[in-house]
């Protein structure tokens, strides 16, 4: 049934010309007749609006390095979630603690961290094949394409607990003369596949937007979007080069006929052209003369594939005004960005996820090894960053001490430095008495290292703890030296870094 019979027969029905219709004929008053007793406009969204890209594996990574908005989306999530991490401990378990940051090293827990949550994020689930090699833990990435590598989970039909995993694996053999086998012979072997079984302890298994146990991308939703901005993409750089890159050469004159000119030599002729000009090339004869149809305009695509992006940007809980500024104002921004409820909270939510992760599936599994007494007393933690509040509360802190001197150090920090006011009792302890006037003068060398302990250094700013006052400090010193330099010595520039 057209749309316009749908028309037609609403119009009879309104009209009443089929009012001596039998008394069970099935019609619909709002949409039209109904067929067989089905109601037609009763469908499915999978029957009227399919997906265009099949959502797999393969796809998802296409997506992630084909599509900029997607990949710096993804990496900026991974960026903001897996900064600086400390390994923290209750009391009494300092010796465990040390020997897991001896092991972080080995395990390169960032790097491994940062994998992590690109394959789950992207691929939707990861598996991590986790065994243990001369006493200590080791972790090794499995394959998954979902493809060539598939994943079965094998679970308790009634607890749906873990019993295991099945991994399909594509397989080829070693010929027993690969040494001295030829190339094309090697990598023409017959391929098949081939099963392998995990017990439960042997894997990590992670998924993203958990359901019943199973996982899905967060690129799910956007497959389509990202077909529909590549391709937008490739038309508006094709459209650039039609608009500007077309050369027209003639062939011939009014003595010259260029109906007998050879094709080889055309070629050539465009051939050189092109390769000079770094454009199209259009041949025709004498007294041909060609028109442009339509005009020299690009076509308008910006607009639909900026509003394209922003739909990916939130499907990618990401606040638009960490790519976007002409939408937000600052008051919009701060909230989308710093607020538990927007950017922040996802961050914080993802972060729970990683270290209840690393935490327990490796933190405590190698301690059950080395200090089984101390498992669940070492862990993970992440360091919150400066927002911008604080950095706000820090710009105050340190204006008020530039007016007023006198004001005692302590109270500075404890007052506009809430953050840091827990590093008091170590900053006391590296300078000793009269370690306000000391701190005063050293501010620039304090750095709290990756256990938060504070150390001197006269190279590095501090990368946690005073790294807000060290700041706004040297911008307020450079002003004034600035303002010092204009009023005694006129234009002459003594601080060139300035």
């Amino acid at each position: 049934m057209s749309f316009f019979d749908r028309f037609k027969i609403f119009n009879r029905i309104s009209s009443g010309v089929i009012e001596d219709a039998p008394e069970k004929f099935p019609l619909n008053v709002s949409y039209g007749l109904l067929e067989d007793g089905k109601d037609n406009d009763y469908l499915d969204f999978d029957e009227v609006l399919p997906v265009k890209i099949r959502r797999s594996i393969k796809n998802y990574r296409y997506a992630y390095h084909n599509e900029p908005v997607i990949n710096a989306v993804i990496n900026n999530l991974i960026i903001n979630t897996n900064t600086e991490f400390i390994i923290k401990c209750n009391d009494g378990y300092e010796e465990a603690r040390d020997y897991i940051e001896e092991q972080i090293k080995e395990w390169d827990l960032s790097n491994f961290i940062d994998n992590l949550l690109k394959r789950t994020l992207i691929d939707g689930a990861c598996f991590v094949n986790r065994y243990v090699e001369d006493g200590t833990l080791k972790l090794k990435f499995l394959l998954n394409d979902g493809e060539d590598y598939r994943w079965k989970v094998i679970r308790d039909p009634i607890t749906n607990d873990i019993l295991g995993y099945a991994q399909l694996i594509k397989s080829e053999k070693l010929p027993s003369n690969w040494r001295s086998g030829k190339f094309e012979e090697l990598v023409t072997e017959d391929k098949g596949y081939e099963t392998v079984h995990f017990e439960p302890e042997e894997v990590i298994y992670t998924v993203w937007n958990n359901e019943n146990g199973d996982g899905s991308s967060i690129l799910y939703p956007v497959l389509d979007l990202a077909y529909t901005t590549i391709r937008l993409m490739n038309y508006i750089r094709l459209s650039a080069h039609k608009a500007g890159s077309i050369i027209g050469v003639e062939i011939g004159n009014e003595n010259v006929d260029s109906s007998n000119v050879d094709d080889g030599f055309l070629n050539k002729v465009m051939d050189w052209f092109a390769e000079t000009n770094r454009k199209d090339v259009v041949v025709y004869p004498y007294g041909v003369s060609p028109n442009v149809i339509g005009n020299s305009f690009l076509p308008e695509y910006t607009i639909p594939l900026q509003y394209l992006h922003r739909l990916i940007i939130m499907a990618l809980l990401t606040p638009e005004s960490k790519f976007f500024s002409d939408s937000t104002n600052k008051a919009t921004a701060h909230e989308q960005i710093s607020s538990d409820t927007g950017y922040k909270g996802v961050i914080k939510y993802i972060r729970e996820y990683i270290t209840s992760i690393v935490n327990k599936e490796i933190i405590d599994y190698e301690l059950s090894l080395k200090y089984p007494d101390a498992v669940g007393n070492v862990f993970l933690e992440y360091v919150d960053n400066i927002n911008d509040d604080a950095m706000t509360l820090s710009e105050i802190g340190v204006r008020l001490k530039s007016l007023y001197p006198e004001l005692p150090s302590e109270l500075v920090i404890r007052t506009y430095f809430k953050e840091y006011a827990s590093n008091m009792d170590k900053l006391k302890a590296i300078y000793g008495d009269d370690w306000e006037d000391k701190i005063d003068k050293d501010m620039g060398k304090i750095l709290i290292d990756q256990s938060g302990n504070a150390q001197i250094s006269t190279d590095d700013w501090a990368k946690t703890g005073m790294n807000a006052y060290n700041y706004n400090l040297k911008l307020e010193t450079i002003r004034k030296k600035k303002d010092k330099q204009e009023r005694d010595l006129g234009n002459e520039d003594l601080y060139p870094d300035v």
